[in-house]
């Protein structure tokens, strides 16, 4: 064994020691998940798990995304035996789930957007939005607008009702 110094880097957990206290962070590894598993531009919410959240087995799995979730599960066991306990709990109830994946365990995500005026000549917006499941896009769509919006908000409104209409 050699000495190197104090410990400040071990297996993805940054250590600081300050006058007999030692702190632990670890905000690499959580960024690098978000990244492999597609979530880097998602906001951020205090409570990523619905209080009083049930999830029950059904008979159709889906086998292709066994992989993937066991992959992303460990991941987060990972995370949250080290430096977030407070979501131990969330990831071990989701982590019963990891061999027999169904359409409850993975969300639909969509996203919509417009501009404002993009057509010169009639001055309407042009309205869009996809929507992918897992890692497949499975829908997606874009057209001008048929009213004339007189706000980017009021554009906007408009492509998220679209995106809406087709969510439904």
């Amino acid at each position: 064994m050699k000495y190197l110094g104090k410990l400040h880097y071990c297996l993805g957990v940054n250590i600081a020691q300050d006058d007999g206290n030692t702190f632990i962070e670890q905000s690499v590894y959580p960024k690098a998940l978000l990244e492999k598993f597609g979530f880097e531009n998602c906001k951020p919410v205090s409570t990523p798990v619905e209080a009083n959240c049930t999830i029950e087995r059904q008979l159709m799995t889906l086998s292709c995304l066994i992989m993937k979730n066991m992959s992303a599960v460990g991941s987060l066991l990972y995370l949250s035996t080290k430096t977030r306990p407070d979501r131990n709990f969330d990831v071990r109830n989701v982590a019963k789930y990891c061999s027999e994946p169904t359409t409850k365990h993975c969300s639909c995500i969509g996203y919509s957007d417009s501009d404002l005026a993009g057509d010169r000549n009639d001055r309407k917006s042009t309205s869009g939005y996809r929507f992918s499941l897992g890692s497949g896009l499975i829908s997606w769509r874009t057209s001008k607008q048929s009213c004339v919006a007189l706000s980017t908000a009021e554009a906007e409104y408009v492509a998220l009702a679209d995106a809406a209409e087709e969510a439904v």
